[in-house]
Order: C-alpha cells, then structure tokens, then sequence
C-alpha cells in the first residue's frame, strides 16, 4: 500500500493551494491551475482512503484487547501532530480563537468541534475533519463486524450504498434550506458535521471488503498479488483517476442537476474515490511502482504534518514578514510560506511526530495488528 501514501501528499498539497495559492500565477494560470485548487474535495479522498487502509490493516479485529491495542495506535497516530498544532495556532491568536478561547481550546482538545456547527472552524481549522476521523476511529470496531457479518459483496454493497445516499440526501435538503435563508450554523453543520462525512469512510472500508472477498488483496504471507492485479488493475487505475478528473471538471464547485444540487464536499465522489484506491492498491505495472520511491513514500508520511500545519504555519511567516523591515511581494510570500511549511512538517515528522507515536503506542497498549505497519501510516 505504498504507493497509495504519496497520494495523501498530493491531496495535502491540493488542499494547502486552495485555502492559500489565490493570486499567484503558476498556480492560478497553468493549463493544469483548476486541478490544483480542488482541495475542497480532498478531504473525502482523505476519509475514503482511511476507511479502506483501516479495513485492510484491521479486518481482523476481535475482542476488547483488539479494540484497546486498536484506538491507542489510532490516538498515538493521529494526536500528537493535532494538539501540537492547535496550541500552535492559537498561541498566534486571532479570529480562530473565537470569543471564548478557552471553550474553543477545550473543544478542540477533546476534538468534538465539528458536531457543534459555531465551533467546527474554530481553533486550528483543519482540525474539523480531525475531529470527523476521531469518530470514524471510535465507530469502526462496532461497524466492522457489522460489515463481516454481510456475507458477500451485494448485502455490504447496499448497506454502505444506503448510508451514501441520505448522506446526499440530508447534504441536499439542508443546501435546499440554505438557498432559502442563510445560517451559518446550518452551513457549518452540513458542511462539517461527521454524520455526514461517515458515507465516504464507509464506501473505503466497503472497497477494501471487495478485495478480500474477491481475492484480489495482498496476502500477508506470500506477499503477492492477484494474477489479474498487473493489466486488469492499471485499467482501473486510469478509469478511476479519469472518472475522477471528468467528475470534477463537471462538478466545479457545485452543480444543479433536475433541481438538486450536486457537490463533491460530502462524499459525493467516494465511490469513484474508493475505486481509484482499491485499483491503485493492487496494481504491480511498472507505470505505477514509482509511487512506492522511498522519497515519494516520505513525503506521503509527512502529509499529515503538513495538513495540519498549513494555518499556523502561514499564519507565522506571514505575521513575521508584515513585523520586520522586509518588503516581499505576494509571490514570492506565498511560496517562502510553502517552503517553510514543508521544512517544519518534515521536522515535526521525523522528530516529533514518529517518536512520539512509538512511545504513546507502547505506553497505552501497543500494535494488535501484523508486523508491517507501513499501510497503518493514515
């Protein structure tokens, strides 16, 4: 599953462009410009690939022990980069901080903002969707006998394709609400609220299901794939990431189709994420092998830092630069903020981020999981 963590950088990125690369030429007039600025979309890419590499890594979980060993990786993974983050972004102050520091630090802390539509983009923005994947975490080892416990591939299928429709539904009634008169708590609730959020895990976990019923996931053992993996799997790789391009180009930022309105912000693209990953998973061709390169794989494992850095990040070079005798124009601004931002992630990663997992890991109960830990990295 390597190869799939460099994605997770290019997604990062994407997202990093959107919120902050308004106004600077390479980004806004190269032929290639609108793709770079679909990071609203990626964070659905983000909570896909999630539900597939937990079902991948965790289809076997069991008992009370398993769930225990299960949400300390999660916590350790996912919490040191969070909370180092978000003290970071609000020791900067400023209009994240909200008119209650202290409520919005709690919140945060204890990463429930999303479910309250005031609070969802307060502290360190980003986090909402922190606060979206810390439920996921917490569900997952109660779905996931529920999705064994579906034999097959049709009975899963309708089941998370059920989920995945009111999820579009509830998204399209409370755009219907919003149209009619603006609130910005309902605009903050369907937008960020997890509930609604939760198809898109599921349609990864869904996927990674498909492979293993279907034979076609790599086994732990021999360490191979499925002997259709090499032509029928790059197939499917140039089918998802086309359908993908073609979906998005269509979508734009939201489109009306027979009087509802289509947008990708709540998993409406999950299912043709969901087959870009799968495919992508198990290919062996040589045109997708260099993803695995080790510096592309480093890059990708450092993502997570460079997601939840990217406020506080800009937020500092920026403040630095308008308080000292420099004059930089824009440009220039925006990519010593991207250069910094990628130094202090690698940083954080490999110094901060790596060690303190390993420690949190041990000290509340330790991996229940097998040995090669590289496709847990999410």
């Amino acid at each position: 599953m390597e190869k799939l963590t460099f994605t997770r950088f290019a997604a990062a990125m994407s997202v990093v462009l959107t919120h902050f690369g308004s106004g600077i030429p390479v980004i806004d007039t190269v032929p290639w410009s609108y793709f770079l600025r679909q990071g609203t979309f990626m964070v659905s890419y983000f909570f896909v690939l999630s539900g597939f590499i937990m079902a991948a890594v965790y289809w076997e979980l069991e008992d009370r022990a398993d769930r225990r060993a299960y949400w300390a990786a999660r916590f350790a993974r996912i919490y040191p980069v969070y909370i180092l983050a978000l003290v970071f972004m609000m020791a900067l102050g400023g209009p994240e901080n909200g008119s209650h520091p202290w409520r919005t630090f709690l919140l945060n802390a204890v990463m429930i903002q999303a479910w309250l539509p005031t609070f969802a983009l307060t502290g360190n923005p980003p986090g909402w969707s922190l606060s979206a994947e810390a439920f996921f975490y917490l569900a997952f080892p109660f779905c996931l006998p529920l999705l064994r416990g579906l034999h097959g591939v049709w009975r899963p299928l309708l089941v998370v394709g059920l989920v995945w429709l009111v999820s579009q539904i509830g998204y399209h009634i409370g755009r219907q609400a919003l149209e009619l008169h603006f609130v910005e708590s309902l605009h903050n609730a369907i937008h960020y609220d997890p509930l609604l959020h939760f198809n898109s895990f599921l349609v990864g976990a869904f996927a990674s299901l498909v492979l293993r019923r279907r034979g076609w996931q790599r086994t732990s053992a021999a360490q191979q794939y499925h002997p259709h993996g090499t032509g029928v799997s790059f197939v499917m790789v140039l089918a998802g990431a086309t359908l993908i391009i073609v979906a998005l180009l269509m979508l734009g930022q939201g489109v009306y189709v027979a009087g509802a309105f289509l947008s990708a912000t709540n998993g409406l693209l999950a299912p043709i994420f969901a087959l870009f990953i799968a495919a992508l998973s198990v290919d062996t061709s040589p045109w997708t092998r260099w993803l695995a390169w080790p510096p592309l794989v480093a890059l990708g494992e450092m993502s997570y830092a460079v997601y939840m850095l990217q406020d506080p990040m800009r937020e500092l070079v920026y403040r630095l630069v308008a308080r000292s005798s420099l004059i930089v124009p824009p440009v220039p601004l925006f990519w010593m903020f991207v250069l910094s931002l990628l130094i202090v992630s690698a940083v954080v990663w490999r110094w901060y981020e790596m060690p303190l997992r390993r420690f949190l890991r041990e000290l509340l109960g330790g991996p229940s999981q097998p040995q090669n830990r590289r496709s847990a990295m999410v």
